[in-house]
């Protein structure tokens, strides 16, 4: 509703640019963790991440509509709502004095640029920041696999010795490939059993979905090819566009390998989660054909080096992909 509101109040002062309904919803995300936390630099962080996208008088009109709006919708005959009254013009002071004292340096920063420059880097780590925040506050145990997603990515990229400006992409991609669920609606991403065909359709868009928002922060638009084509398969059945081996970006590749045998590990609302040793044997079923052979290997001598570090013998036995788990699992990880 307040994000709703800020954009009608925008249009009706005249500011005419497009602006995406989920990078309002972030500042409504940021502007009530500031509120919570009477912190207004939350806001200015998020300012100075959205201006890499759009120019700072619209994010300052964006920020000043957006507390107004959530100003009208409170009783204001409450004291503490006159407190937060208080907090949302100090938020829109802070914003126009010290969001954008790097703006200049941050407003255009190229897609494949190397993020070198001190500005780059934390127009980068902002973004990152507010998208990571975001799905957080969308649902926090997406945001967990997010995060060991990207752990398993750095392992793997390690395992297969990739140069390093490559293992970096591949770790930010794992963390950021599910940000698309923010669009996806509570009755699929958070429905307790199986998803039926519709649902089945809803969640896949997830993907594109995220690829699409990743492409309006010029830091992060870099890693949207990777995001869009998680989905896709060596043997070609994969989605959106059925791209096949080599075709299929290596960074995805990788990501895809990490994030499935995350989710498979991991507590469903449908299912309980699978051993490792059940998730190796899965993915070594689909070795070659829904994921990557070299990538799949990988994989397992991660997983077999990391659980004997800790003192578990019994799991090596999964290389050999003995026993078969439930077929279901193959090719239909519903938050991989």
């Amino acid at each position: 509703m307040i994000a709703d509101g800020a954009l009608g109040s925008l249009a009706a002062t005249g500011v005419t640019v497009s602006l995406s309904p989920l990078l309002v919803r972030t500042l409504v995300g940021a502007l009530s963790k500031s509120i919570a936390t009477n912190k207004p630099a939350t806001v200015t962080q998020w300012a100075r991440a959205a201006a890499a996208a759009y120019s700072c008088e619209v994010i300052g009109e964006l920020v000043d509509a957006a507390c107004d709006v959530l100003a009208r919708l409170g009783d204001q005959q409450s004291a503490t709502f006159a407190e937060i009254l208080v907090s949302l013009e100090i938020i829109k002071a802070e914003v126009r004095e010290r969001g954008f004292s790097t703006a200049s340096a941050v407003a255009h920063v190229s897609p494949e640029a190397p993020l070198a420059s001190t500005e780059s880097v934390n127009a980068h780590r902002m973004a990152m920041s507010t998208v990571l925040s975001l799905l957080k506050a969308r649902d926090e145990a997406t945001c967990a696999q997010a995060h060991a997603t990207g752990t398993w990515c750095r392992l793997i990229a390690t395992a297969m010795d990739v140069p390093d400006a490559t293992a970096q992409r591949i770790v930010t991609a794992g963390l950021l490939h599910s940000i698309g669920k923010v669009a996806t609606p509570d009755s699929v991403l958070l429905k307790n059993g199986e998803l039926d065909a519709d649902e089945w359709a809803v969640m896949k868009q997830h993907a594109t979905a995220g690829a699409d928002m990743l492409l309006e922060i010029p830091s992060l638009a870099q890693y949207a090819p990777i995001v869009r084509a998680l989905r896709e398969r060596p043997d070609g059945q994969g989605y959106p566009y059925g791209l096949s081996d080599e075709n299929v970006p290596f960074e995805a590749r990788v990501v895809a390998v990490a994030n499935a045998f995350q989710a498979m590990v991991s507590d469903r609302p449908h299912r309980q989660a699978l051993s490792y040793s059940e998730a190796l044997t899965v993915l070594t079923q689909g070795r070659g054909t829904q994921w990557d052979a070299d990538v799949v290997d990988a994989m397992v001598a991660v997983v077999v080096n990391e659980r004997n570090k800790a003192s578990d013998a019994a799991l090596p036995f999964a290389i050999q992909a003995a026993g078969s788990p439930n077929p279901a699992f193959i090719g239909q990880q519903r938050s991989a």
